[in-house]
């Protein structure tokens, strides 16, 4: 609970309009990595990967990265997966690089497969 109290503003703040706000949220999120609760700040930021604004999902996908590999951090990877079909190429390129933090998990690398075959496709067709 202790954790969680103070996790709860921190998220509330990757939504600021200040940028500066959301990086020093962003950076105190992260050393909750290896922590207990782990798992739900991760279900947290899977919530952000929904929103409009773009900086805030790369921010998101970004701190996800930081959990890969530990408990619960696979429940990202479909999720990061689906956000290779976005437009934004930045948002696309740092999905990529979170990706490759979760090598040897299930799905990781599925995704990687159909980027490079959606690549292709575009590619073919221009």
């Amino acid at each position: 609970p202790g954790a969680q109290q103070a996790v709860d503003p921190l998220l509330v703040s990757l939504q600021d309009e200040d940028l500066n706000v959301r990086r020093s949220a962003a950076s105190s999120l992260a050393r909750f990595a290896g922590q207990p609760g782990a798992e739900q700040l991760v279900a947290s930021l899977l919530v952000l990967l929904e929103v409009e604004d773009q900086d805030i999902r790369r921010l998101a996908v970004e701190l996800l990265g930081q959990f890969a590999g530990q408990p619960g951090a696979e429940q990202a990877i479909d999720p990061l997966g689906a956000l290779l079909q976005e437009d934004d190429s930045n948002l696309r390129r740092a999905v990529v690089e979170v990706l490759g933090r979760f090598a040897g998990q299930p799905g990781a690398e599925q995704a990687l497969v159909h980027l490079v075959a959606r690549t292709k496709d575009v590619t073919q067709s221009a």
